[in-house]
């Protein structure tokens, strides 16, 4: 686990020594009590992985192509 993870986990001041896009997400993690002990396993796709599953939904992501643009704005303004 990472050590700057533990100590901001820990309360520790880390904000200079991390990423500010890391350090936002770790405090949004905090925010809604997200408990990283319970991911159990972090799932990396391959490149032909990703394709065989993006294939598989496409008629869901053609769907859904008109709402993205809403979806977006909403998340960039959320911060």
């Amino acid at each position: 686990m990472n050590v700057y993870w533990q100590r901001f986990f820990k309360g520790e001041e880390i904000e200079e020594q991390v990423n500010p896009i890391i350090y936002d997400s770790w405090q949004r993690s905090m925010k809604y009590n997200v408990n990283h002990s319970k991911i159990s396993q972090n799932l990396i796709l391959t490149t032909s992985q990703l394709r065989e599953l993006s294939d598989s939904n496409e008629d869901l992501i053609k769907a859904s192509e008109s709402v993205w643009p809403l979806i977006f704005q909403r998340l960039g303004s959320s911060n």
